[in-house]
């Protein structure tokens, strides 16, 4: 996605004939042996500096002018009766379908995948879920203390008992995957913004295949973060979260590639994970047990290292 301008419009047509034949013209006199004229190489360094300064990561301070094509189901995307008209609504819609039986904690046993290092890496977590707002990771083996830990407003992690990093936000994705269903309209809208995500945007479209509503940016809009919620099954299947990152912005996303039906509800089955684009880690949820009695010192940056962490559910056959 990238940020749209009103003001970037294509040159006219006629303008962009007379180019064409113009550069077919010094591409012939050029075969034919006759001398090309300076300003014609000048212009095309000009041009390939100008499409390299376009493809340029974002910076803060700065607008990406450059657009997408969008899709047809993105100029005249498909308005059902049964549309949510507004984030309020959608959340209202979300909470309605899932909120009375929403699990208060879980244990997720994750197979990862990471990738973009050479070859895939596997490896195993345990994800420990209190709904709402705490989420944790324990790399395996527990012994090595190290991990991560999501709290509103910080992002902690660990290596070996001791505290190695602290980022300053609210996790976009785990309040999305593991939240929102069971947070009235009200408390959702809180819990998104404090997300980064503008809850007076909202916009119907389709996704591979899916009929989503989307609450925050817009269409080709690459400076804001966003949520698609999947009309049917009335969860979230993409979370994408821009933050600034020094004198530049991050894009992260987490897209919910499948789905597991399991005590009433639905988990994700595959999650991928995208950084700047590019597809960095792959995570299926093999094994999940629900509303098992986790300590509050769990997910308490203090303690970490001190509480032993739930074992990692059995897969079920």
């Amino acid at each position: 996605m990238t940020a749209f301008s009103p003001n970037t419009r294509p040159a006219p047509r006629r303008r962009a004939v007379m180019r064409a034949q113009l550069c077919r013209s010094r591409r012939h006199t050029a075969a034919a042996g006759g001398p090309a004229r300076p300003g014609f190489r000048h212009a095309t360094v000009a041009l390939v500096l100008a499409v390299a300064s376009a493809c340029a990561p974002v910076q803060s301070g700065e607008i990406d002018t450059s657009a997408r094509p969008a899709t047809a189901n993105e100029r005249v995307p498909l308005v059902r009766p049964s549309d949510a008209r507004s984030a309020r609504e959608a959340l209202f819609l979300v909470n309605n379908r899932w909120g009375s039986q929403w699990y208060h904690t879980a244990v997720v046993g994750l197979d990862i995948t990471l990738l973009g290092l050479g070859a895939p890496a596997p490896g195993q977590w345990t994800l420990s879920l209190r709904v709402p707002g705490r989420a944790r990771i324990d790399y395996q083996p527990h012994e090595s203390k190290s991990g991560l830990l999501y709290t509103p407003g910080a992002v902690y992690g660990f290596q070996e008992g001791a505290q190695a990093a602290m980022d300053e936000r609210t996790d976009l994705a785990m309040v999305a995957l593991a939240d929102l269903p069971a947070l009235s309209p009200d408390s959702a809208m809180v819990a998104l913004a404090a997300a980064r995500v503008d809850t007076s945007l909202f916009r119907i479209a389709n996704e591979g295949g899916a009929h989503v509503w989307i609450i925050g940016g817009g269409v080709n809009d690459s400076l804001r973060s966003e949520v698609a919620i999947d009309a049917e099954r009335l969860l979230v299947r993409r979370a994408t979260e821009v933050r600034p990152l020094a004198q530049r912005t991050l894009t992260t996303e987490a897209r919910v590639e499948s789905w597991r039906e399991q005590d009433g509800l639905s988990f994700p089955s595959v999650v991928n994970r995208y950084r700047e684009g590019t597809h960095t880690m792959r995570e299926r949820w093999a094994a999940v047990i629900v509303d098992i009695a986790l300590p509050l010192d769990l997910f308490n940056p203090a303690q970490w290292g001190k509480v032993q962490p739930p074992a990692a559910p059995v897969v079920r056959n």
